[in-house]
C-alpha cells in the first residue's frame, strides 16, 4: 500500500472539480434509482473470525477450480493478510474424504462444499458478476456468478469484514494489524446496477508485473476492456486470423478480399484506410442479397467457434462501422434514406435480414450445439447513421417510418451519440432535449440497445467533467426505458486523478471522502 500521490496536484484539482460542481442543477432524490441488490448483512455471532491473532480458518477452493477461482483465492489471502498478519492454508474439495466433517472453512468458488450446504443461489438473478456471501456454521461461502463474481465477493467481504477500499493501483485501505475480529452471520447479495461494465482505454488492467497494478482491474470490477462480452468475428475464414469485436464492418468483409468481385459491395465514398459498406448493393438486388448472405455467413463462422458451453456470456455480436464519415451516397442509399427518413433506414432493413438468415441458421437440426435463444447481433446508430429512421406521430410519440425500420427480436442498436449531449447537464435538463428525443426515437425502433457514452474531456483529460448529474440522470431513464440497456462509458484515466474520480463515481462518495481517508 502506498501513498505516491502528489497531495498539491490532487487538492488542486479536487477543489477544481468542486467548483465546477456548483451551479449545476441539483439531482432530485426522486431521481435517484437503483435496479441492482445491495444487501450487506453481516451481523455478529459469538464466535471468532480471529482471535488474539489467531484463527482457525482455511480456505478451499474446488478441486480443477477455474483461473478466476484460483485469483479469487490469491486476492482473499493476500488482502486477509494485510489485515490479520495471517497466512491462510489452501485446500481443495477432494483433500476431504468426507466434507460434511468440514468446519471452520472460508469455501471460494463453486465449491462441492457449497453444493453440499444447502445454500441455494439463483445465478440468474446475479446475472453477470452478482455477489453471494453466506454463513453456515461456522463456514463462509463467497461465490458470484460467471467467476467474475466470485472475484468480487472477495472484495465485497474484505468491505464487511475489515474496511476495505481501493483507490487507485497502489492505494487501498484496509484495517491494519487486527487481532479479534467477530465471525458474522454474512448474508450478502450484491448486484450491481449496471450490468457489462468495461473501459475503454485499459488503465484498468494495465498489465504489470507489480501484484496491485495487475490485479487492479479486477478491484474496481472493470477488469476487460471495450467489447470483452462481444464475440469476435473473423476477417478470413480460419480462425487463426485476426478477430475483432468492435468498428469491425471491414473484417467481416474485408475490402482486399471483396472488392475486384464484389465492387457495389462497398461505399462510393471510400478512397483509402477502412471502407464502409453499402446497403444496399448500389440498387443491384442480387449483390445486396450476397452481402447480406457473406455477413450472415461470417456470423454464423463465429458461432461454431464459440460454443455456448464454453462461452456462455458471448450473447452478443457486433456489425459496427468502421470510425469515418465515408458513408455511402449512392443514388439508392440516397432514395432509400430519403424515404426512411434517415441514412440509417437502410441499414436497418439490411441488418434485419441479416438476423432473419442467421436465426434460420440456428434453428436447423444440426446446428442445434450452436443455437443461443438470446443471441443479439447490434450495429452502430453513429456518424451518419446517428439519427434513427423514426417520426413523432399526432400525440408526440416516436413510432418507426416504415414497419420494416423496426428491429427484428434478435437485433439490437448500439447507440453512440457524440455530439448532441451535454454531458455535464441532466438527461433531462433542457439543454439535452435533442438527445433525449434521440433516446426516443431509437427507443421506438429496438427493444435491444446498447449505448456508449462520451464522458470524457477530450480536449484536456486532466480537467474531468462533472458527469455526476449525467450518470443519475441516465440510469434513472434507461432503467424506465428498456431493460436490456448497457452502459459503456468511454471514460479514459490517464492519472491517478482521473482514477480517482471514477472510483468516486463508482462508489457514489463525496469528495469528502478522500480527505477523510487520508487520501490528500
Amino acid at each position: 500500500m502506498k501513498k505516491n500521490v502528489s497531495k498539491l496536484v490532487i487538492l488542486s484539482m479536487v477543489c477544481s472539480f468542486l467548483f465546477v460542481s456548483c451551479g449545476k442543477e441539483p439531482i432530485e432524490e426522486s431521481e435517484l434509482l437503483f435496479v441492482g441488490v445491495h444487501d450487506f448483512t453481516a451481523t455478529p455471532t459469538s464466535n471468532y473470525l480471529v482471535k488474539d491473532g489467531v484463527t482457525d480458518y482455511k480456505i478451499i477452493i474446488p478441486d480443477g477450480a477455474t483461473a478466476k477461482e484460483r485469483t479469487a483465492r490469491e486476492e482473499f489471502s493476500y488482502f486477509f493478510k494485510e489485515a490479520t498478519n495471517i497466512e491462510l492454508p489452501v485446500f481443495e474439495d477432494d483433500d476431504f474424504e468426507d466434507l460434511s466433517t468440514v468446519d471452520h472453512y472460508i469455501s471460494i468458488g463453486e465449491t462441492q462444499m457449497l453444493k453440499d450446504s444447502g445454500i441455494e443461489i439463483d445465478y440468474n438473478e446475479l446475472k453477470t458478476d452478482g455477489v453471494r456471501i453466506v454463513t453456515v456454521g461456522n463456514n463462509i461461502f463467497l461465490c458470484g456468478a460467471r467467476d467474475s463474481g466470485t472475484i468480487y465477493s472477495v472484495y465485497d467481504f474484505m468491505q464487511v469484514t475489515f474496511n476495505y477500499s481501493q483507490y487507485t493501483p497502489d492505494y487501498f485501505e484496509i484495517d491494519k494489524d487486527v487481532k479479534d475480529v467477530k465471525l458474522l452471520n454474512y448474508n450478502v447479495k450484491n448486484i450491481p446496477d449496471i450490468d457489462l461494465r468495461a473501459n475503454g482505454f485499459d488503465y484498468h488492467n494495465p498489465g504489470s508485473s507489480n501484484y496491485d497494478y495487475s490485479h487492479f482491474g479486477y478491484r474496481m470490477r472493470m477488469e476487460k476492456g471495450r467489447g470483452y462480452h462481444f464475440m469476435p468475428v473473423y476477417r478470413l475464414y480460419d480462425y487463426s486470423s485476426q478477430s475483432v469485436t468492435s468498428t469491425n464492418t471491414n473484417t467481416y468483409v474485408p475490402y482486399d478480399v471483396w472488392s475486384v468481385e464484389h465492387p457495389k459491395w462497398f461505399s462510393n465514398k471510400c478512397s483509402s484506410g477502412k471502407y464502409q459498406l453499402c446497403y444496399t448493393g448500389h440498387g443491384d438486388v442480387e449483390e445486396r442479397a450476397a452481402l447480406v448472405a457473406e455477413v450472415a455467413k461470417k456470423i454464423e463462422f463465429s458461432l461454431m467457434h464459440f460454443t455456448p458451453d464454453l462461452y456462455p456470456e458471448l450473447n452478443v455480436i457486433t456489425f459496427t462501422m468502421e470510425d469515418n464519415f465515408n458513408t455511402c451516397e449512392c443514388e439508392e442509399c440516397q432514395r432509400q434514406s430519403e424515404k426512411y427518413g434517415a441514412q440509417s433506414g437502410p441499414l436497418n432493413v439490411f441488418v434485419n435480414d441479416v438476423g432473419a438468415l442467421v436465426e434460420e441458421w440456428m434453428n436447423q437440426p444440426e446446428n442445434e450445439p450452436y443455437k443461443r435463444d438470446d443471441f443479439h447481433i447490434i450495429y452502430f446508430a453513429y456518424n451518419a447513421y446517428d439519427p434513427a429512421p423514426a417520426k413523432q406521430d399526432a400525440n408526440g410519440n416516436w413510432v418507426p417510418t416504415y414497419p420494416e425500420v423496426k428491429l427484428r427480436s434478435n437485433v439490437g442498436v448500439y447507440f453512440a451519440e457524440i455530439n448532441i449531449i451535454d454531458y455535464q447537464k441532466s438527461l433531462f435538463h433542457p439543454d439535452n432535449q435533442q438527445g433525449k428525443d434521440a433516446f426516443d426515437a431509437w427507443e421506438a425502433i429496438s427493444d435491444f440497445m446498447y449505448y456508449w457514452t462520451y464522458e470524457t474531456n477530450f480536449s484536456y483529460y486532466l480537467y474531468p467533467y462533472d458527469s455526476f448529474s449525467f450518470n443519475n440522470s441516465k440510469k434513472v431513464y434507461f432503467n424506465n426505458l428498456i431493460p436490456s440497456i448497457s452502459i459503456l462509458n468511454k471514460c479514459i484515466t490517464t492519472s491517478h486523478l482521473n482514477a480517482l474520480i471514477c472510483s468516486l463515481v463508482k462508489h457514489k462518495n463525496s469528495v469528502a471522502t478522500l480527505v477523510l481517508t487520508g487520501m490528500l
